[in-house]
């Protein structure tokens, strides 16, 4: 990895290629949770609104940690995004609330659920994920295949 700087919005920490202005993602609440270990571009918060209501915010415009290409281009895929999320609208997935500019790059909202990740870019996640027990493993496994099965055709 490039050299990187260590920031802090809310009291939770980031990683980042170098600093960046977030002061715009108080708009969405204040940040109880960050994933920075993205290769795509993007970084990801959690975030609680003023209400009470919890959210988590999908950006790309930063420079990311963990992304070696342009961010112009993290943005564009990001923004190109927006219409398959919209078409998958589906109960197993979160749900899409909003899209727009931001903070000079683009972010997409959805409602928050408390999960884990399944992926190793965040080993604390994983290693809970692999602890769960095999019959809530394959309850997972099912509603993937169930989704996979609603998709439409790649082929279209």
């Amino acid at each position: 990895m490039q050299n990187s700087c260590i920031q802090n919005i809310d009291g939770v920490s980031l990683k980042l290629k170098a600093p960046f202005d977030f002061g715009f993602i108080c708009r969405y609440g204040r940040v109880f949770k960050v994933f920075d270990a993205q290769d795509s571009g993007n970084i990801c918060f959690g975030v609680t609104a003023d209400n009470g209501k919890r959210y988590f915010v999908k950006f790309a415009g930063a420079p990311t940690a963990e992304y070696d290409g342009i961010v112009a281009d993290a943005v564009e895929r990001l923004k190109a995004t927006v219409p398959v999320y919209m078409d998958l609208a589906h109960l197993m997935l979160i749900r899409f609330v909003k899209a727009e500019e931001a903070g000079g790059g683009y972010a997409i909202v959805f409602d928050w659920i408390d999960a884990i990740c399944a992926l190793g870019m965040y080993p604390e996640d994983y290693k809970a994920f692999r602890r769960l027990p095999l019959e809530t493993m394959r309850h997972i496994f099912a509603d993937i295949l169930e989704f996979q099965r609603v998709l439409p055709s790649a082929d279209m």
